[in-house]
């Protein structure tokens, strides 16, 4: 999945340099919009702008935590350099993300929402767009616990035999297919 605090982020074939990249300051803007209090710690909501048009980047906004400057929350949407090929139109995606300390220095995504809309399209041939949401919730993180060593004693390899596997297809022997929900 994706991770914001990431110096780089993999999202449609693009990679974007990531707003707590070391270099960050040469691809964005960054604006103090305000400040609030949370547990007697201040919060900072900073305004994310990429500076180069033409260079995939994000905008949006980060929550930085007082003292330790570390990311508590993330809303960010890549700039309109993010573009595709025909019969692509148009791709926006708004990703949020949520991150919690785990102990020290580890500061974990905790949540992520994605909103998408693609739409699709060329001359003659306009279809609908295309919206779809996505909500996830990470929990059960461990760490640096001890792992087994069972872990490591052997290798395993997965062979594949790709022409049985095209040849017995239960989908091309009897054309089944499972409906799409409205």
């Amino acid at each position: 999945g994706v991770n914001l605090y990431d110096d780089e982020t993999e999202l449609g074939g693009h990679y974007l340099v990531g707003v707590t990249h070391p270099k960050a300051l040469d691809h964005y803007d960054f604006r103090l919009k305000g400040r609030r209090k949370i547990d007697d710690q201040i919060i900072y909501d900073i305004e994310v702008k990429s500076k180069h048009g033409l260079k995939t980047a994000f905008n949006g906004r980060v929550a930085v935590l007082d003292s330790v400057y570390a990311l508590l929350e993330v809303e960010l949407t890549p700039n309109r350099a993010f573009l595709f090929p025909p019969p692509i139109r148009q791709f926006t995606i708004t990703m949020r993300q949520q991150f919690s300390n785990f102990g020290g220095d580890f500061w974990l995504p905790v949540g992520y929402q994605s909103d998408v809309t693609i739409e699709i399209g060329m001359i003659g041939l306009q279809f609908p767009p295309i919206v779809g949401q996505r909500v996830s919730r990470l929990t059960g993180y461990e760490i640096n616990v001890a792992l087994p060593d069972s872990l490591y004693e052997r290798r395993r390899r997965v062979i594949v035999d790709s022409a049985r596997v095209e040849q017995d297809s239960l989908l091309a022997k009897t054309a089944l297919t499972v409906p799409l929900s409205e």
